[in-house]
């Protein structure tokens, strides 16, 4: 069986608290929600090309987010009946995770208890929106459990029995520079010290944060990292791979379980 993949080019927005509890059962910062989903807002703010795609603009021209994620899951399936290359395959599941799972997710509020599995409706904390647009991606992991690690078990835990990268800086432009310098293009888990999480994507060279914003509980939003002001109170973080992953995106197509590592 051959497939065809439509790739879209969408970057995504990602004090010191910790953001992530266990439930019970400005400069300049960027925000953008389902009703701004248009290309050229996008490459306005974010002043990238995102290139020749066609980028829908409203979110009532999305499917539902259930068909959204049995769409992600039929491309894995044929994924496992296709010979794709590694290189492919990374960029498949970066495409796949910007541009199909993490839009819906724009504009869902942040709250220290928020974990709700359904984006715009409840709020979402920081961990638990990581985690949760994993498992939506079809990664099989607890989404509870990885969401109440700290930052660098969750690092921990999706890089998979590889080093994590820790960077501890003592200037905003020096872990930039240092973030530069050991990333690829494509998609990350980012630890921010003991208390925030989101991912960091790189795309054109430039780096975005992508995660639930506490300030002000502005929730699920894209930054440039340059002027995210979240990552400005930190100077230590915790990088694990995640669409360059190559134990990750093997089980994700065997559909094996990622282990949360605890301690």
């Amino acid at each position: 069986m051959k497939i065809n993949f439509l790739f879209f080019v969408f970057p995504t927005i990602i004090l010191n608290i910790n953001c992530t509890p266990t439930p019970s059962a400005q400069d300049e910062s960027v925000q953008i929600t389902p009703t701004e989903l248009s290309k050229t807002n996008v490459e306005e703010k974010l002043g990238i090309e995102l290139g020749k795609t066609e980028i829908l603009t409203s979110q009532n021209e999305y499917s539902s987010y259930e068909e959204t994620k049995l769409e992600v899951k039929q491309i894995r399936l044929n994924i496992n009946e296709n010979e794709i290359s590694k290189d492919s395959l990374s960029t498949l599941f970066a495409e796949l995770l910007i541009n199909k799972i993490i839009p819906y997710w724009y504009g869902t509020k942040w709250s220290f208890e928020g974990h709700t599995s359904q984006p715009g409706k409840g709020e979402i904390a920081c961990g638990y929106f990581v985690s949760t647009t994993l498992k939506d991606m079809g990664i099989v992991i607890n989404r509870y459990k990885l969401a109440q690690q700290s930052p660098i078990n969750e690092a921990r835990t999706l890089n998979i029995l590889q080093p994590v990268i820790e960077i501890n800086k003592k200037s905003v432009k020096e872990n930039i520079i240092a973030l530069d310098s050991v990333t690829n293009e494509g998609v990350y888990f980012i630890g921010l010290d003991q208390s925030h999480v989101g991912y960091l994507l790189k795309k054109e060279g430039q780096l975005f944060l992508i995660h639930s914003n506490y300030l002000e509980a502005r929730g699920v939003e894209i930054e440039r990292l340059e002027i995210s002001e979240v990552f400005s109170y930190f100077e230590k973080f915790y990088l694990a791979e995640i669409s360059t992953n190559e134990r990750l995106l093997e089980k994700w197509l065997a559909q094996e379980a990622v282990e949360v590592i605890v301690q």
